[in-house]
C-alpha cells in the first residue's frame, strides 16, 4: 500500500464495530488522533512503517480490549507515556526503530499481560525499572541499543517465563540477575555495555560498590556549637578541611612507620650476630694465654715430636700428646719422661 496524508480521526459507528486497524508500511503522517482511543472493541493497532513523526497519544492506554499495539519504525519522539497499560490487556507493545527518549515508565509494571515488550533502537535512558519483574507473563523483552544505564535489577530473575533477553548497546554495568535466562544468555545479548560482569565477555566488570565511609571530625563540631564558626573567616575553614586526614590514611602510615621499625631492629640484630664469633674467638684466645702464664690449661695440649734415636737411626715421628686438662709442669714432666724411654731403647 502507499497510503499517504493523516490518520483521520474516525467515526462513532467505525469505533463500535472496529476490531483490528492495519495501517502499516505506508507513508502516512501527522499525529495519531486522540479519538482512537475510544475504539472500545479494537484488539490489534498497528502504525508501523509509517512517518508519523508525533508524539504517542496518552489515549492509547483507555483502549479495554487492546492486545496488540505496533508502532515500530514511525518517526515517534517524546516519552513513553506512563498509562499506556491502563487495560491491563496489552500482550504485545512493540515501539522499535523511532526517536522515544526519557525512562522506561515504572507504570510499565501494570502490563500484567503482557509477553512481548520490544523497545530497542531508540533513545531510552535511566535506569531499567524494577517493575518488570512484575510482569510474570513476559516471555520476550528486547531493550539494545538505547542509554540505558545502572545495573540489571536482581528481581528480573524472577520472570520464570522469560525464554530471550537483549540488553546489548547500552550503559549497563554490574552483575546480571541470578535464575531465569540471564544465566544463559550469549555474548551478543550482552556486548557493548561498559561494564556487564560475565565470563562471555571481554570488557571491564565494573560494580556499583558503596564509597567507604570517612569520619569527618570537624561534623560533630560544626553541630554543636554551629554558633560559634559562623563570624569565622573562609581561610580558618578551609585550613581545617586540609589538615584533616581519614581513618584508611592514619592506619596506612602506622602500618608503615611499624615495617619501617621492623626492619631496622632486624639489621642491628644481624650486625651483632656477625661481630659475635670475633668477639668469642678474641675472648677464648686471652683465656688460652691467661692460662698458659698461670700454669693451668683449660683445654688440651697438642705437642709434636721429632726424635731420631742415636743407635739405630730409627727416627720417631709423628708422634702427639695431648693431654687434656694438665698444667705446663705435667707436659713436661711426660716429656722428660718419654724422652728417656727412648734412650734407654
Amino acid at each position: 500500500m502507499g497510503l499517504t496524508g493523516s490518520i483521520p480521526p474516525g467515526s462513532s459507528r467505525l469505533f463500535e464495530s472496529l476490531k483490528m486497524l492495519d495501517l502499516s508500511r505506508n507513508n502516512l503522517k501527522g499525529n495519531i488522533p486522540a479519538e482512537v482511543g475510544l475504539f472500545s472493541n479494537l484488539r490489534y493497532l498497528n502504525l508501523s512503517w509509517n512517518n508519523l513523526q508525533s508524539r504517542m497519544p496518552p489515549e492509547l492506554g483507555f483502549f479495554q480490549n487492546l492486545t496488540v499495539l505496533d508502532l515500530r519504525n514511525s518517526a515517534l519522539f517524546g516519552s513513553i507515556p506512563g498509562d499506556i497499560c491502563d487495560s491491563g490487556s496489552l500482550g504485545i507493545l512493540q515501539l522499535d526503530g523511532n526517536s522515544l527518549n526519557g525512562p522506561i515508565p515504572n507504570e510499565i509494571g501494570n502490563c500484567s499481560s503482557l509477553y512481548l515488550m520490544s523497545l530497542s533502537h531508540n533513545n531510552l535512558s535511566g535506569l531499567i525499572p524494577k517493575s518488570i519483574s512484575k510482569l510474570n507473563k513476559l516471555k520476550i523483552l528486547k531493550l539494545e541499543y538505547n542509554e540505558l544505564s545502572g545495573e540489571i535489577p536482581q528481581e528480573l530473575g524472577r520472570l520464570e517465563n522469560l525464554l530471550a533477553v537483549n540488553i546489548s548497546y547500552n550503559r549497563l554495568v554490574g552483575r546480571l540477575p541470578v535464575g531465569s535466562v540471564f544465566q544463559s544468555l550469549d555474548q551478543t545479548a550482552l556486548q557493548g555495555n561498559l561494564g556487564i560482569c560475565s565470563p562471555l565477555l571481554k570488557g571491564p566488570c565494573t560494580m556499583n560498590v558503596p564509597k567507604p565511609l570517612v569520619l569527618d571530625p570537624n561534623a560533630y563540631n560544626n553541630q554543636m556549637g554551629g554558633h560559634r564558626h559562623r563570624d569565622e573567616s573562609p581561610m580558618s575553614t578551609t585550613d581545617c578541611h586540609h589538615m584533616f586526614l581519614s581513618i584508611s590514611a592514619i592506619v596506612a602510615i602506622s602500618a608503615a612507620t611499624l615495617i619501617v621499625v621492623g626492619v631496622i631492629i632486624i639489621s642491628l640484630l644481624n650486625v651483632s650476630a656477625r661481630r659475635r664469633p670475633a668477639f668469642v674467638e678474641t675472648a677464648l684466645e686471652s683465656m688460652c694465654s691467661s692460662s698458659t702464664r698461670s700454669g693451668s690449661l683449660a683445654s688440651g695440649k697438642l705437642i709434636h715430636l721429632t726424635q731420631g734415636h742415636p743407635r739405630n737411626g730409627l727416627a720417631v715421628r709423628n708422634r702427639y700428646l695431648i693431654r687434656p686438662r694438665r698444667s705446663v709442669r705435667e707436659s713436661l714432666e711426660q716429656f722428660t719422661k718419654s724422652h728417656l724411654e727412648l734412650r734407654e731403647e
